[in-house]
């Protein structure tokens, strides 16, 4: 039979419990730490994707606006390291 903790007297928990929290709590703390890096991360490789699209596009338009011969072919410059290059 269980008998009611005296009165003023609280139960400690075991340490198996108190290992199990603290497991529990650093792999919590892990896992909110990867996903905040990995958020960060692929935050940042999409602003850098992003950016080359843009420069890409000014690229040609920058062609497209120098007037040069048709017949000639014009590379456009490279503004970002992640821009591919264009040749018309």
């Amino acid at each position: 039979m269980n008998a009611a903790p005296a009165a003023g007297r609280t139960r400690t928990p075991s340490i198996q419990r108190r290992v199990l929290a603290l497991v529990l709590a650093a792999s919590a703390a892990l896992w909110l730490g990867a996903a905040a890096l990995t958020y960060l991360d692929a935050r940042h490789e999409l602003d850098e994707l992003l950016d080359a699209h843009l420069a890409q596009a000014a690229a040609l338009l920058a062609v497209q606006q120098s007037g040069e011969q048709e017949a000639q072919r014009d590379d456009a410059p490279v503004l970002h390291r992640y821009a591919p290059r264009v040749a018309f």
